[in-house]
């Protein structure tokens, strides 16, 4: 039987060793290299720089619950990206609404440049001095109406005056419609808060057809004429 030769023995051990060790450092080093690249993962994460590729989302310390590091719903003051409302889907519509206008006070007054006369409600308003002027012009050129009832009338009113009640103009109408083609025509009634004058005027004009130009309020009224300016009355039903 012939000796292996020890050189060929040591040869084979050395091999077989060599092996070994280099089974066991290939994987040490698949486990190093595993550790390393779950660190960079956690660092990128920490620092809000998820690696491509990777997951950008880690726990929260203590709850066990994942959190993202960006944006989990759409923010509803961001506006939809294909939208084309330019203000987004969370514009408050209070804002987008036009502007809308405040209508003036229903008593105020505005200058009319081209009679040289306020306006209220848009009808032309007559002063105490006019008044005087254009009632003394006879009823060819003037018509004067009192637009109270017929107890305030009988009571008193401004000598010339027909008595129209504007509540029961309808009716009444056929009193003046002669007279409705004359230059002036002036309607007054108490004075004040009343606003039966208005009214019956605001008719004369969109009911009536009668022109705008000729239709004035005397806005002092009874009121005024009487007991401020201590002007003539009639009292009854007679107009003078």
């Amino acid at each position: 039987m012939h000796a292996v030769p020890k050189t060929a023995v040591e040869i084979t051990i050395l091999l077989v060793a060599g092996l070994i060790v280099a089974l066991i450092g290939n994987q040490c080093v698949g486990r190093t290299l595993n550790i390393f690249e779950q660190k960079f993962k956690d660092w990128d994460v920490e620092a809000g720089k998820a690696r491509p590729g990777g997951d950008s989302t880690k726990k929260v310390a203590g709850t066990g619950v994942a959190k993202t590091s960006g944006p989990t719903k759409q923010d509803p003051t961001i506006g939809d990206p294909g939208s084309t409302d330019p203000n987004g889907a969370g514009t408050d519509p209070k804002v987008d609404a036009p502007p809308v206008e405040t209508p003036p006070d229903i008593g105020e007054k505005k200058w009319d440049g081209d009679y040289g006369c306020y306006r209220l409600r848009g009808i032309k308003v007559i002063e105490f001095a006019d008044v005087q002027n254009y009632a003394d012009l006879g009823d060819e050129v003037c018509l004067l109406i009192d637009a109270r009832k017929m107890d305030n009338y009988t009571d008193g009113h401004i000598p010339g005056a027909y008595q129209v009640d504007y509540y029961q103009l309808s009716e009444q109408i056929e009193k003046i419609r002669d007279q409705l083609g004359v230059d002036f025509i002036i309607v007054y009634c108490n004075g004040g808060d009343c606003e039966d004058s208005l009214a019956l005027a605001h008719d004369l004009i969109f009911e009536y057809q009668v022109d705008d130009f000729r239709v004035w309020v005397y806005e002092g009224g009874y009121e005024e004429w009487f007991k401020k300016k201590k002007q003539p009355i009639v009292k009854g039903e007679a107009r003078r």
